[in-house]
């Protein structure tokens, strides 16, 4: 006979797979170190503006390539070393049907390189730089938190450029229909820093200006993901995995045990019986008030009869006597004169104890022989 394994055997063995699984989420490069992605929540993500302008009632959304699938605002968040010739050519396009694109990168790119501009590293990189422009992109805005990225020198191609002693950091391009917006410092856009001075201000100005048709994130298909499709699959299994075995743990510890003091359980009233009518009716003999018990045992009974039928208690008895005639195994003869005895009795100022239990025996047996279970299939068998 085999050996049976061990209950703690098993629950170790369980708990050393949730804690494989969990060391190696853990080994995985977090989803919050993805460079000014829209769902990472770290320093260098841009899911806070995204999430903001969403809560601002704005339509916007992510796009898997660097063209829109429709019009409106187009934000491309540092797409050096990712975006091909042909992307930019279609972005291009694009643009010229009359929509725009704001350009966050310092890096230098193929957008760049079309207009002639060239980001190079500033010498001097301050904190915080002060804003004195009229300009609508520029509306509302004193200070930005520029701590990084680069400049411009030569941005002649541009409509409007502004920058510092350095060169320009935010321009733009009118171009067909369309315009291009480039900023140099894509980390004013970050989690980190969208909130210091008028960073955001000046987000919402291009958002209020050019993004009415709705705003694609688009963040191409070459994204840094680190490893995003493993964490996909490990996470949730390691939060089954984990359920599983406290689900386990739970039912081994309790189990057996009882929560609580033993409740009897409850039993459905049953039918009136002949003794409890005797005691009953001694009781009520002492009162006399014989008409009150068979009143009440009389509206319970056709009480019961309606219920059977499916029909209201203010239903009439020749109602109920025509329903109970098309029923087959049901003797609605006899419960005919049954309800007529009983309503003659209610009318009566005497009437005996004798005659009291008489009839109510006669309603048990009648309920009995034609609506319990036991005896519509004692008479189908016969």
């Amino acid at each position: 006979m085999a050996k049976k394994t061990p209950t703690s055997r098993i629950y170790i063995a369980a708990g050393g797979a949730l804690a494989v699984i969990i060391i190696l989420c853990a080994m995985l490069p977090q989803a919050d170190n993805v460079l000014y992605s829209t769902l990472s929540s770290g320093a260098k993500g841009t899911k806070a503006v995204f999430l903001l302008l969403e809560k601002e009632g704005q339509k916007v959304e992510r796009a898997a390539g660097f063209v829109p699938p429709g019009n409106g605002l187009a934000i491309l968040l540092e797409p050096a070393g990712r975006l091909s010739a042909e992307d930019r050519d279609r972005l291009l396009e694009w643009v010229t049907d009359g929509n725009t694109v704001l350009l966050a990168g310092e890096q230098p790119n193929l957008l760049y390189r079309h207009f002639g501009f060239w980001p190079e590293p500033a010498l001097s990189r301050p904190s915080i730089a002060s804003v004195s422009s009229s300009h609508q992109l520029l509306q509302g805005v004193g200070q930005l938190d520029l701590v990084e990225g680069t400049r411009v020198n030569d941005a002649a191609a541009a409509d409007f450029q502004y920058g510092d002693d350095h060169g320009a950091y935010l321009g733009e391009v009118v171009y067909g229909k369309g315009r291009m917006v480039f900023l140099t410092v894509p980390g004013l856009l970050s989690n980190q820093q969208i909130g210091e001075q008028d960073n955001l201000i000046l987000v919402l100005n291009i958002v209020r200006l050019y993004g009415g048709a709705g705003i694609w994130f688009c963040e191409g298909t070459g994204v840094k993901s680190g490893h995003a499709a493993q964490r996909a699959l490990l996470g949730p299994l390691a939060l089954t995995g984990g359920q599983f075995i406290l689900g386990l743990l739970l039912l081994y510890y309790f189990w057996g045990k009882r929560f609580g003091r033993a409740i009897s359980l409850t039993v459905k009233d049953k039918q009136l019986t002949g003794s409890y009518v005797s005691s009953l009716a001694v009781i009520y003999r002492q009162a006399r008030a014989r008409h009150l018990i068979f009143e009440s045992i009389y509206q319970g009974f056709r009480e019961d009869l309606a219920r059977y039928l499916g029909m209201p208690s203010s239903s009439s008895n020749d109602e109920l006597i025509g329903l109970f005639s098309s029923r087959a195994n049901i003797d609605a003869q006899k419960l005919g004169d049954l309800l007529n005895n009983s309503e003659q009795i209610l009318v009566r100022p005497d009437f005996t104890e004798d005659e009291l239990l008489a009839i109510v025996r006669e309603m048990e047996s009648w309920r009995e022989d034609n609506l319990s279970f036991k005896a519509k299939r004692g008479k189908d068998n016969g």
